[in-house]
């Protein structure tokens, strides 16, 4: 896949909630619909775009469930955010941007998560 980066958060609404226990509806944003139909492309090019689209939303989902585990681990275990990244050697901005969906959760991340705090998402 290529493409521009994409906020995993922008496939959750509200989008204040990616990584929070609350309840989210998950949709592919209007906008990035939007894109792909203005690029006039032909059907079977239109019809990939689309699904990357709805490969995004899937990714989103499943980072919005590690950081659930990841926030529960850490609360588990009595850890500021903060600390976890400081003793772990994280990038404290970084890691918040994740968290928060601003940013794409890498399989480095993924792994880290689950070497520091034994968490890893259900498959």
């Amino acid at each position: 896949m290529t493409g521009k980066a994409y906020e995993p958060r922008a496939f959750c609404s509200p989008s204040k909630h990616f990584g929070t226990s609350e309840d989210v509806v998950w949709r592919v944003p209007v906008e990035a619909q939007e894109a792909v139909q203005r690029k006039r492309l032909k059907p079977h090019l239109l019809v990939a775009a689309l699904n990357q689209l709805d490969d995004r939303m899937l990714a989103a989902r499943y980072q919005h469930d590690l950081v659930v585990l990841i926030r529960a681990a850490l609360d588990d275990r009595r850890l500021s955010l903060k600390d976890h990244a400081a003793h772990e050697g994280f990038d404290y901005t970084r890691t918040t941007r994740m968290l928060r969906g601003e940013i794409v959760m890498k399989l480095e991340d993924i792994a880290a998560q689950h070497r520091t705090l034994g968490i890893a998402y259900p498959v």
